[in-house]
């Protein structure tokens, strides 16, 4: 009895969920060896960007190669064809070269399809599991349910802090939205596999719409559609010790001034506003005529970097009493941003729904567009790690995307979700990764560099 292609499908999904993802896969065979009369083909394998990690080779014979056809053919139906069976032994140099080079095309035709790419039969047949990335699920879908919007980790006390899209269970049936907190029991690595309690959740009563977290104060603020600002002490669940109204409209992004230790935050009534931690308003500022939705606060230079929905972008003396307007850019067709990081080394990356852009900026006066990349996917989140000058992407796709800087160069692609992942958190200390899918899957893997 033949099962039912679509239920293999989903069977073989789930395994490579739970399985180490895969990076895009680059194969060669260069050679061939004769053993005992039998032909065996040397395939070399290597990550997306070979510099990363070693490569490793299998030895294959021709009909391995024609059974892994044949038990791909029985499941998918988008197998690329493998090079034909002759009737006769082939025997001489120029036979079995031209064989080694259609299998090398079979080869890279079956790594480039990601649905076969994630297969157990190919992963198993390549030994692809030994080498790639390793990623293994934190915390269970049943426990998050309705989604996650956000996500922490606190190496410090080893907690993982989560907010969650929609709330069932909160005490409060008002409440919009759940911030929990769960800790482990050790070190949260990919070889512990902790276990880990809830200690805490908080519910909002209004609709999150953006989010930041601060690690050295400990603190955890939101802005809601309300235009108000709750902040919450890690330390001190239970008292939400800011919910202050900032904007006449919603908050549409929010982050943490760390040198002087205060929120800044921007709105879709066009206002940044510096808000201390006692309730008092230091600053309210406006920038431009459209709706504000990115915002960033640079403490290398004591900029805060702020943008609107025309793709405008200002750069903003935080040393002042009062921001003080010192650039605004409009970036090449103007369409929206979906935001930006300034990584520190001056650089100001700029994200779209497509595409990527980054500026130099020396100085206040002026910035220059020095690398542009551009996406076929959506991007959906995006984070930017120091120490190894990468970005890190999310795609719609649920893939994870590395790019270079300043040189713009594509490292390695992550199939890592079956769904857009919504948030990248990176662990600074191993330089492991925490993903959020959009629904509730939470991913934990490490940094794909030796």
């Amino acid at each position: 009895m033949k099962m039912d292609k679509k239920l293999i499908y989903n069977i073989t999904l789930m395994q490579s969920c739970a399985a180490p993802l895969l990076c895009s896969l680059d194969a060669r065979i260069n050679s061939y060896v004769l053993q005992k009369g039998a032909v065996y083909y040397t395939v070399t394998l290597r990550l997306f960007n070979t510099d990363w990690r070693e490569p490793w080779t299998v030895h294959k014979r021709f009909s391995n190669f024609a059974k892994l056809h044949k038990q791909l053919s029985a499941v998918y139906s988008n197998v690329p064809a493998r090079p034909k069976k002759t009737f006769f032994k082939m025997k001489s140099p120029f036979e079995l070269n031209q064989r080694r080079k259609d299998l090398e095309v079979f080869v890279n035709k079956l790594l480039a399809n990601k649905q076969l790419l994630r297969s157990l039969a190919v992963r198993e047949f390549f030994g692809i599991d030994e080498h790639v990335p390793k990623f293994r699920s934190v915390i269970e879908k049943e426990v998050l349910r309705k989604g996650v919007m956000r996500i922490v980790y606190s190496r410090e006390d080893d907690i993982v802090i989560v907010v969650q899209n929609v709330v069932e269970d909160a005490a409060d049936p008002g409440d919009k939205h759940l911030i929990r907190a769960f800790q482990f029991k050790e070190e949260l690595t990919l070889e512990s596999n902790a276990s880990y309690t809830e200690i805490w959740k908080a519910g909002i009563p209004e609709v999150i719409t953006c989010l930041a977290f601060n690690p050295t104060l400990e603190t955890f603020v939101c802005g809601t559609d309300a235009g108000t600002i709750y902040a919450l002490k890690t330390t001190d669940p239970d008292n939400l010790n800011l919910a202050i109204p900032s904007h006449s409209d919603a908050t549409t992004a929010i982050c943490l001034e760390d040198v002087e230790g205060y929120i800044i935050s921007a709105g879709a009534d066009k206002s940044v506003v510096g808000t201390s931690f006692d309730g008092k308003i230091l600053y309210s500022t406006r920038l431009g005529s459209h709706p504000l939705n990115c915002i960033t606060f640079d403490s290398t230079k004591s900029l805060v970097l702020a943008s609107n929905k025309v793709g405008e972008v200002f750069l903003c003396d935080a040393r002042k009493v009062k921001l003080v307007v010192t650039v605004s850019l409009v970036l090449g067709d103007a369409s929206p941003m979906s935001g930006f990081v300034s990584t520190g080394q001056d650089l100001l990356v700029c994200f779209r729904t497509h595409e990527v852009v980054w500026y130099k900026t020396s100085s206040l006066e002026e910035a220059k567009a020095v690398g542009r990349w551009k996406s076929e996917a959506e991007i959906t989140s995006w984070s930017y790690y120091e120490r190894e000058r990468t970005l890190l992407l999310g795609n719609e796709h649920g893939e994870l995307l590395l790019l270079s800087l300043p040189l713009g160069e594509l490292k390695a692609i992550l199939p890592c979700h079956a769904e857009p992942i919504r948030w990248i958190e990176i662990i600074q200390a191993s330089g492991n990764i925490l993903t959020a899918g959009e629904s509730s899957s939470l991913m934990m893997g490490e940094w794909p560099i030796n």
